[in-house]
């Protein structure tokens, strides 16, 4: 599989990364948010071909490249970007909250809780792309047991993601136009929470990283605002 766009950004970038200090988590969450921001105002149509994507893991790492401006590889996102580790799922999630807040800052298409149903296709993990990877080469055997397991767990927040925005579409709007690391963040994911619970099964025992929650109800949200504006036209 050819090395993204992105990937080769970082390791041009990789020796200015490390020298400088680490960012905390709000920083970084800050800095990660200022980043997609860049990209979604830059590469609209780019940007939602990627976060809309879901074929193989070769095209889509190809739509992706066309959405990553390298313009915007500037400031604090050198450092963010390094944390991500090639993850494409997560560069996604971050691409899709920038494109809510962009496309939709004030309201959204009225029909998305009844949308035609998406379909959440299970692509099988790329194990002989992963091994090529400088993850791989850099972390051996453990890296490949990590990244089944993300795989694993963002198969499960994609489906999860779909109910929480069909449950309640104006809390989550409400939600991913706040603020990353903000008290309105905090405040807006407390109306959200009904919706949490309902779509998170029973049997399953999970702490949900609130930007896994915000990411996977960000992707959703496009999703289903563009399938809500394709079935009314």
């Amino acid at each position: 599989m050819r090395r993204s766009l992105l990937l080769v950004m970082m390791a041009a970038v990789g020796s200015v990364a490390h020298a400088a200090a680490p960012l905390d988590k709000v920083a970084l969450r800050k800095a990660g948010a200022s980043y997609y921001r860049c990209i979604a105002e830059s590469k609209p149509v780019e940007a939602t071909a990627f976060v809309l994507d879901r074929t193989t893991a070769r095209t889509i790492y190809k739509t992706m490249g066309r959405a990553v401006d390298p313009a915007c590889m500037k400031g604090d996102a050198y450092r963010y970007v390094e944390t991500l580790r090639g993850n494409v799922d997560l560069i996604r999630y971050g691409v899709a909250n920038a494109l809510v807040r962009q496309s939709y800052p004030t309201t959204y298409p009225a029909t998305m809780a009844s949308a035609p149903a998406l379909v959440h296709t299970k692509r099988p993990f790329d194990e002989a792309g992963f091994m090529s990877s400088a993850r791989f080469r850099n972390l051996g055997p453990r890296a490949l047991t990590e990244a089944r397991q993300e795989k694993a767990v963002f198969d499960f927040m994609e489906v999860f993601g779909d109910c929480v925005v069909r449950r309640n579409p104006a809390a989550a709007h409400k939600f991913l136009l706040t603020d990353v690391a903000s008290p309105d963040e905090r405040a807006a994911l407390g109306g959200l929470r009904p919706s949490l619970a309902t779509c998170l099964p029973a049997d399953r025992k999970a702490t949900l990283d609130l930007d896994m929650i915000r990411g996977a109800v960000a992707d959703n949200f496009i999703r289903l605002a563009e399938a809500s504006r394709g079935a009314s036209r």
